[in-house]
């Protein structure tokens, strides 16, 4: 049977996307103790789109299909940084009763270069290093394979220095600046599910769901670090990295390095998303309890598979799954909720035989809607006030955790109300 018309919708969108960041003159020179030194950043990116959307419905009521239908969406993006970009989606449901429900979606999405990837203005840090122009045998030739000491001379170390020219720190300055001529990063993803909803479910209302989703992005926005340049310089003998590479003409030690960003990355990850929720009237008020399961079954980066593990290299902490238990009760003018989260310890990466340990968290809320307009509520988050741990695999300057996954905060209190006209 026929399901209806078909909906569309067309439209057309700008936006004008201005960052500017003022650092005070301390922090600019590095004078704060333990911080390294911020420039002055600002810049802008605007955007000119034409999207369309279609919901076309194929079928309903019918003998397995009590819905049937397909979607789709396009949009063209012209960015003032990077030009022309055409992103699509294109999916369907199908529902063989109403309790049942299957869905999948195929999508191909895009990221520009942000202000500050295009913009970044030289901030400073001290990444670890090797200098392949080292000496450490003693023999007058450079450690690293493929490394000639006439090079290692052509490019600033004097060749009284050796043999037995040594790096004098592990780690190296470098200045960290973005790059106008990035390209968008691409991405292909699929997503598919299932929904079960039995409205024969003998004692409340259950809901349950399970999908399954795979995502690839390439040209991913990756930054060129210290020892890229270091090493595409004297390893594989390009004189471009070596103009990044600066070195004391009188120590021959490698003064600073100036390192950026580029299109140089892969990323894959797929996974499962698991929701169950069940409601039932207990005593004055209604019960009601969620559960979201994420499964992490990959997250590979440039060949990597960092499931399970944290890295820094990467910027965050990637379990192989997380919970949240949501419990409310509602009755009357009155809800009260609680909310448990919880993720399992990660292995690190960069340091052999370490993990970061597990992270619990309990919040509590009550809302009492005052009249049929305004609402007030209010919330205690991490309830216990477990602190957040430190760990190896430090993140986000001088934290030495990660806040993607501690609470760094403590317990918080807050109260808000709402008034609807």
């Amino acid at each position: 049977l026929p399901a209806g018309p078909v909906a569309a919708v067309f439209g057309f969108e700008y936006r004008d996307s201005f960052a500017e960041k003022t650092i005070d003159n301390e922090q600019r020179t590095g004078n704060i103790y333990g911080f390294n030194a911020i420039q002055d950043q600002r810049g802008s990116v605007d955007v000119y789109e034409l999207y369309t959307e279609l919901a076309i419905p194929l079928v309903s009521e019918a003998p397995m299909a009590h819905y049937l239908g397909l979607e789709a969406g396009y949009r063209r993006s012209n960015y003032s940084s990077v030009g022309n970009i055409d992103t699509w989606k294109i999916g369907g449901e199908w529902a063989p009763t109403e309790w049942l429900r299957f869905r999948v979606i195929q999508n191909e999405a895009t990221r520009a270069p942000n202000v500050f990837e295009l913009f970044q203005a030289g901030d400073q840090g001290f990444p670890s290093y090797t200098d392949p122009c080292r000496d450490t045998n003693l023999d007058g030739v450079p450690d690293v394979a493929g490394v000639t000491q006439a090079f290692c001379v052509g490019q600033g170390v004097p060749i009284g220095l050796y043999p037995g020219f040594v790096a004098n720190n592990a780690q190296v300055e470098a200045f960290a600046f973005g790059n106008p001529n990035l390209q968008p990063e691409t991405s292909q993803s699929l997503t598919y599910g299932v929904v079960f909803t039995p409205d024969w479910f003998p004692v409340g209302d259950l809901r349950a769901s399970i999908d399954y989703y795979n995502i690839e992005i390439e040209d991913v926005i990756a930054a060129f670090g210290a020892q890229f340049f270091i090493n595409d310089c004297y390893v594989s003998g390009n004189l471009a990295s070596c103009a990044n590479v600066v070195r004391d003409p009188t120590t021959g030690q490698i003064d600073f390095v100036n390192t950026t960003l580029a299109n140089r990355g892969t990323f894959e990850t797929d996974g499962y998303d698991i929701q169950l929720e069940w409601s039932v009237p207990i005593g004055p008020g209604q019960l009601t309890v969620n559960e979201l399961y994420s499964i992490l079954e990959s997250y590979i980066f440039n060949g990597t598979d960092f499931a399970g593990g944290a890295s820094a290299g990467i910027g965050g902490s990637f379990p192989d799954y997380k919970s949240v238990l949501t419990v409310a009760y509602s009755w009357g003018d009155w809800t009260l909720f609680g909310r448990w989260s919880y993720v399992p310890e990660t292995y690190s990466f960069n340091f052999a035989n370490t993990s970061n340990p597990e992270a619990s968290y309990v919040d509590a809320s009550i809302r009492w809607a005052v009249t049929d307009n305004f609402t007030l509520t209010a919330n205690i988050d991490n309830l216990f006030d477990e602190t957040a741990p430190q760990t190896m695999e430090g993140f986000f300057s001088q934290a030495n955790t990660d806040p993607q996954v501690y609470d760094v905060l403590g317990r918080q209190f807050a109260i808000s109300g709402r008034y609807r006209f």
